[in-house]
């Protein structure tokens, strides 16, 4: 503790640094966090003081590029709407249907979100139940969500349903989670799949989102990591 400056009590941007907390492989200061979010965590004193780091990572996952007036499929970005669970930034956006509907704008600028949902319902709509749903891979998703987390049975299900993991009473229904969700975007790296932001909560709108395998491989690596 002697070789660094002691950090302890300092404000940088929206950080308050609380305790030391040793050194990284580049024998560089660690110390522990506060964010103005409420969230803490660790940073090297170079990164602080330098001002590199400058939150727990909110405010970068809130910064983007001008939206408003924008379109993007059936959707016109009309206004901010806040941050949802996963702290991305959320815009209000007029459906070319008639409804509303708040959309992270990383979904946006991504192409993965185009309507308030009504496109996916359109699409639905024109699948035959038998033939057509019962074979889109958004349903084999589906399925498998519901087999993992209500049939004890289930190979994974102790990971799952023996954990206290629900699916929310809305995607009861298909349709409900085809709407939610898209349809599967195209994997770059492996096959996307659904995947939880909070490992512990539900499978619901604001706790899921599509992952590839390389990123539920990183997610997996940190959960490994947990006490």
């Amino acid at each position: 503790m002697a070789k660094h400056e002691d950090l302890t009590g300092f404000q940088y941007e929206n950080i308050r640094v609380v305790s030391y907390e040793g050194t990284n492989k580049r024998r560089q200061a660690l110390w522990a966090c506060l964010c103005h979010c409420g969230s803490g965590f660790t940073a090297a004193a170079t990164k602080l003081k330098s001002g590199r780091v400058k939150s727990c990572g909110c405010g970068a996952a809130n910064k983007s590029p001008p939206m408003i007036g924008k379109r993007f499929g059936k959707l016109v970005v009309v206004a901010e709407q806040g941050v949802n669970g996963s702290r991305a930034k959320t815009w209000k956006c007029h459906c070319d249907c008639g409804k509303t509907a708040a959309v992270a704008g990383s979904k946006l600028r991504a192409g993965h979100t185009k309507s308030c949902g009504c496109l996916v319902i359109e699409k639905v709509s024109k699948l035959n139940f038998t033939h057509g749903l019962s074979s889109a891979p958004e349903y084999e998703v589906w399925q498998g969500m519901w087999a993992r987390t209500s049939n004890p049975n289930h190979a994974s299900y102790a990971n799952y349903g023996g954990r206290g993991i629900k699916v929310c009473e809305r995607w009861g229904s298909f349709e409900n989670f085809l709407a939610d969700m898209g349809t599967r975007p195209e994997a770059v790296h492996g096959r996307y799949s659904i995947e939880r932001v909070n490992n512990d909560g539900n499978y619901e709108p604001s706790n899921c989102k599509w992952a590839d395998s390389l990123e539920q491989a990183r997610n997996k690596r940190k959960r490994k990591d947990r006490p």
